[in-house]
């Protein structure tokens, strides 16, 4: 059985300098809204329900179930996504990347 990974963008966004992004009511703003908000508007070809599911999980705020296929199809668009800025791209990755390094 394949072995599934909980893994949670609700991260704060961070700006270069460490601090938190927030928004104008000084809420900080989490890495899974922007990734959602990418996912949705992003043109894709397969694994299009798939991303569908994540990207509103993430927008609720919750964890997403992924398995090592599933993660690996998720690094790769992410990677891809040509709008996401580097800088919340960067701190995406390194999520999955942690979830994967804890197997």
């Amino acid at each position: 059985m394949a072995k599934k990974f909980q893994v949670s963008f609700e991260a704060p966004a961070k700006l270069i300098s460490g601090r938190a992004m927030v928004d104008e009511n000084e809420q900080e703003l989490k890495l899974g809204k922007f990734l959602a908000d990418h996912i949705a508007g992003a043109a894709a070809e397969r694994n299009v329900i798939k991303l569908y599911g994540w990207a509103c999980r993430m927008a609720a705020g919750e964890s997403i179930e992924l398995d090592s296929e599933d993660m690996s199809s998720l690094k790769a668009f992410v990677e891809l996504l040509p709008r996401l800025p580097l800088l919340l791209k960067a701190q995406c990755l390194e999520i999955l990347n942690d979830a994967k390094a804890s197997e």
